[in-house]
């Protein structure tokens, strides 16, 4: 089981609430709950496993890390809510690497760094699946489970694209330091996914 201290808990908690605000206002302001509801848990679906994936992965390359929050990033996904275009960066995980070999700390950055977005780009992908099978069988009776995996999977490519951008301190920008190819493909299947669940 992974350890998350307190603050990083707390911090995860109040990430959930920010991007669920960031994505889901528009469904508070109408007093939709059950859709606004259905924002949350699609939050914690998609947005705890990357955070989580990247702690375990440090964690297993023997760093020591945890998640934290980020005062300017918080502030930016909450003010996203009123864009169209969403700014998911609440908090980041801390990764000190006990490593002074430059090659080997750029080689475990970056492993670490691509278990995020390959987390989302998995459960992108699951979710997608499931929607697919569901709407096959069940047609659109079941509408809060079908927006439930709609947009598990719209904020699974979101977030695996945002933080595959190649930009500093962002994910992509240590994948692609390290492996072009492997951040290329990474980066294209975040694209792909989030194509085909908007259109």
């Amino acid at each position: 089981m992974i350890d998350v201290r307190m603050y990083g808990s707390l911090g995860l908690a109040i990430s959930i609430l920010a991007i669920s605000l960031a994505v889901g206002l528009k469904y508070l302001l109408s007093w939709r709950l059950s859709s606004f509801l259905v924002v949350v848990l699609a939050t914690m679906l998609a947005y705890v496993p990357h955070e989580l994936m990247h702690i375990a992965v440090a964690r297993r390359l023997g760093c020591l890390s945890t998640y934290t929050l980020d005062p300017v990033g918080l502030v930016l996904t909450l003010m996203s809510s009123a864009l169209p275009i969403k700014i998911i960066m609440p908090g980041y995980v801390i990764v000190s690497a006990p490593y002074y070999d430059s090659f080997t700390k750029r080689r475990v950055e970056a492993i670490t760094a691509s278990a995020g977005p390959l987390t989302n780009i998995a459960i992108g992908l699951g979710a997608l699946f499931l929607q697919l099978s569901l709407m096959e069988v069940f047609s659109y009776h079941i509408t809060l489970i079908l927006l439930l995996l709609q947009v598990i999977v719209q904020l699974s490519a979101w977030i695996a694209f945002f933080n595959l951008l190649p930009i500093p301190p962002l994910d992509g920008s240590k994948v692609i330091a390290w492996s072009p190819l492997t951040w290329g493909a990474m980066f294209a299947s975040s694209i792909g996914l989030m194509l085909y669940s908007l259109f």
